[in-house]
């Protein structure tokens, strides 16, 4: 579960990772949300116990403490963009395209780069088994022109909620 690289030098990395990333002795890498898909990704995810509410891809901590360590990849740059494409002899399942946006298992969110425009935002609280509900406002809000920043699961005790 955790995402550490060491001595890596010109990587593009669309990143998924429930902890922290860690960056040692590296040189130009690029970060940006994890975008892909194929079927049962999100059974994958749940079998796994792992909420793909919770990527903290871009809160990177950086060891080798040097300005060329890291950087953001552009939020244009799409899974498409960084993979080769399959040579004509490998046959695809007919209509599947594993890069096709639309389909968002994780939420694409902006992350930790500087934010884009108003300084406004916004917390959305969705209730627990509700994660149709999650993806429905996401869509939303990005047909409203808003950026999604971070999402987060979490889970309450009693004695917590009531604080």
């Amino acid at each position: 579960q955790q995402f550490r690289t060491r001595s890596c030098t010109d990587c593009d990395l669309l990143l998924f990772s429930q902890t922290q990333p860690v960056v040692e002795t590296s040189r130009r890498l690029a970060f940006g949300c994890f975008q892909y898909f194929y079927p049962k990704l999100k059974e994958q995810f749940d079998a796994a116990g792992m909420s793909v509410f919770n990527n903290k891809w871009s809160l990177i901590y950086d060891f080798s403490n040097r300005s060329d360590s890291y950087s953001f990849l552009s939020t244009l740059t799409t899974a498409k963009d960084l993979l080769k494409p399959l040579p004509p002899s490998v046959s695809m399942v007919s209509g599947f395209d594993n890069t096709t946006p639309d389909i968002e298992v994780v939420p694409i969110t902006w992350g930790s780069r500087p934010r884009p425009g108003s300084s406004e935002s916004c917390l959305v609280i969705v209730l627990p088994k509700h994660s149709s509900l999650a993806f429905t406002i996401i869509g939303k809000a990005r047909e409203e022109g808003l950026t999604l920043i971070q999402t987060a699961h979490i889970t309450l005790d009693e004695a917590t909620a009531k604080q």
